[in-house]
């Protein structure tokens, strides 16, 4: 299969900069555009996950009318001064489409930590671990898009339950997806299975990014449910990867991020993967959670999980070792030679 991708890879770009070398040729996302007086260039605030630059564009005519916060441009260029300021001077050829573009585009300035660590974690995860060009490319352009991008790795994966910082959720779907991928490869068939379990383990929880609204956004019906709202933001991408990969991948992908898919007995090894996946990242943290401020000899903690539910979670402790830890064999053997009896313990 053709791929989509450009030719001109960002991070090259970046490298190129980093370098200080004469000459940058690939791709930015413009963070800020504007105007310059008496003048046709135009000034620009560009940028990608390694970093953001001051820059002025020359732009074909075509194109001026196209820019606009979000935009990714392909470009060539160098560095000048403007205005005694350092900038690069950018050639702009083409604006790159969007099912182009990467999070290798997407700036982290303003995420928080944890939402920024995930942004390069994922795209990581994208590159290395998906073999199908298709799917890894629709993955990195649906997380892209402006209005997803900053909503996903910004919001919580929940109010009080599990992963409930900013940039919980991001952080959450990347447990999920790294759980799904330390599966042994065999289990999943055909190792296309596995590219769309990655990709779903990723988005399984993207609807919640309408679910937990800041104050500038707008009023949604609480009784629609993340999982409904996941469909309708992927939708998009499941009829691209129809078009351009096969039906039978983009059906599969619908089906694991449906409520279907998670039932009791699980109608593939993609779909038990991910249930699976999801409850113990969950857990994890909600388990965190609940025993961050326990004393050590705590075996189980009841969480107050709001509107009158209880979670209870336990743990076992040990009385007799303290990290680091030996074997039972070393131990035994150490109090044999403490008491000079074989085998004596306290």
């Amino acid at each position: 299969m053709e791929s989509f991708m450009p030719l001109h890879s960002v991070i090259a770009v970046e490298q190129s900069i980093r370098e200080d070398l004469a000459f940058v040729d690939g791709q930015f996302r413009i963070l800020a555009v504007a105007a310059r007086p008496d003048s046709d260039l135009v000034n620009l605030r560009v940028g990608t996950l390694y970093g953001e630059h001051r820059a002025v564009a020359d732009v074909p005519s075509a194109l001026r009318d196209q820019l606009q916060v979000g935009t990714v441009v392909c470009c060539t260029g160098w560095p000048e001064v403007f205005d005694k300021h350092e900038a690069l001077y950018l050639e702009i050829a083409d604006l790159l489409p969007p099912e182009q573009c990467t999070l290798h585009h997407c700036p982290v300035a303003g995420l928080p930590v944890v939402g920024a660590e995930a942004v390069r974690k994922i795209a990581e995860l994208i590159d290395t671990e998906i073999r199908n060009p298709a799917v890894a490319q629709a993955a990195h352009g649906l997380l892209s898009q402006p209005k997803i991008f900053s909503a996903f790795f910004l919001k919580p994966a929940s109010v009080v339950c599990h992963h409930a910082e900013p940039g919980g959720l991001a952080q959450h779907s990347l447990e999920v997806a790294q759980l799904v991928c330390a599966i042994p490869a065999r289990y999943y068939g055909e190792p296309i299975n596995r590219d769309i379990a990655i990709v779903a383990a990723v988005l399984h929880d993207i609807g919640k990014i309408q679910l937990y609204r800041s104050a500038d956004e707008p009023y949604r019906m609480n009784d629609t449910s993340h999982e409904t709202r996941t469909i309708g933001l992927v939708g998009p991408m499941i009829a691209w990867l129809e078009q351009h990969e096969d039906i039978g991948v983009a059906e599969m992908l619908m089906h694991l991020l449906s409520v279907d898919s998670r039932a009791e007995h699980a109608s593939c090894v993609a779909a038990a993967a991910i249930t699976m996946a999801d409850r113990i990242s969950a857990t994890c943290s909600s388990s965190a959670i609940a025993f961050a401020d326990a004393p050590s000899y705590y075996r189980h903690v009841i969480r107050d999980m709001g509107n009158g539910r209880t979670k209870k979670h336990i743990r076992a402790v040990e009385r007799h070792r303290a990290p680091p830890y030996v074997s039972s064999t070393a131990a035994v053997a150490d109090a044999s030679d403490a008491t000079g009896e074989e085998g004596a313990m306290d």
